[in-house]
């Protein structure tokens, strides 16, 4: 078990995440955050090739597998991806850029993440183009063991105008206020809340995808694929948030593509504004629910 008994201001100072011999550290325990705050960093994440694959993990915790992290909160970070080459995915999240459920499941408990910024250039000479996974506060979850991810009383804000670019190349972009994407393992979201900033579509969150395949972007969830999405109590989405991109989009307010979705009845996103269109329109649209 680890506790943090001070605020930690990073004063914008560069976090090198590194692994040792193709091996980083994966967090198991319990993280009591104690109601403190980690702030004002840049973080460049950790290069993982398993087998034949390439991933890049890119956040303060790069990957929960297992455990519980509560009562944190986490503000202004700029995640910096790579440049280079030879990549599959890039994950990237407020909190946690990637989270495998155990069968004891991960516990994700009063964390609040706010003014969180994403940049990553893919050039079209890249052997390989990844995927990028981005969430507000997690960027993928996936099963290991039939695990399920419960997210209570947890916030994302973009206060300030955010700001997610993925310029050049990308495969696919899937996005999301709180999570990526989720692959499998189920999600249980209880008195969750999304927040983007801004008075109208200009000066929101705005999402900035050139990706060559798909876009998936939710305003809770980017994807979600053979499991299913609980909502127990209350979700709130709310703000404005603008995305631009290719024609090839799923874009919708609460979760950009899903196929098994319940208590969808208790969200409120009537006060969520959501524009979209694609980088040869000036014209905007409207998402849909």
């Amino acid at each position: 078990k680890y506790k943090l008994v001070n605020n930690i201001n990073f004063h914008g100072a560069t976090i090198i995440l590194e692994a040792s011999n193709n091996v980083f550290g994966k967090f198991f325990g319990v993280f009591n955050g104690n109601g403190k705050q980690l702030k004002n960093a840049s973080v460049q994440g950790v290069r993982y090739a398993p087998l034949s694959t390439s991933h890049y993990y890119l956040s303060l915790f790069p990957a929960l597998s297992g455990g519980v992290v509560k009562d944190l909160s986490v503000s202004d970070v700029n995640l910096i991806a790579p440049h280079g080459n030879s990549l599959s995915n890039v994950y990237a999240g407020g909190l946690s850029s990637h989270v495998e459920a155990y069968s004891g499941g991960v516990s994700i408990q009063n964390v609040q993440v706010s003014n969180i910024s994403f940049t990553g250039d893919y050039p079209s000479t890249s052997s390989t183009v990844p995927n990028v996974f981005m969430g507000g506060i997690v960027g993928k979850v996936e099963e290991n063991g039939s695990g399920t991810l419960t997210m209570t009383s947890c916030r994302y804000e973009q206060q300030t105008v955010g700001d997610y670019s993925v310029s050049s190349k990308a495969a696919t972009v899937y996005w999301g206020g709180l999570i990526g994407a989720a692959a499998g393992a189920d999600v249980n979201l209880t008195n969750c809340r999304v927040g983007f900033g801004g008075n109208q579509q200009t000066t929101g969150t705005t999402v900035n995808s050139s990706a060559s395949s798909l876009n998936y972007v939710g305003g809770a969830i980017g994807k979600s694929t053979n499991n299913t999405i609980q909502i127990s109590t209350s979700l709130l989405l709310e703000g404005h948030i603008q995305f631009i991109g290719r024609n090839n989009n799923s874009v919708r307010k609460i979760i950009g593509s899903a196929s098994n979705v319940s208590g969808d009845t208790l969200v409120d996103k009537s006060n969520l504004y959501f524009w979209m269109r694609t980088n040869a329109d000036s014209a905007n649209t409207v998402a849909p629910d």
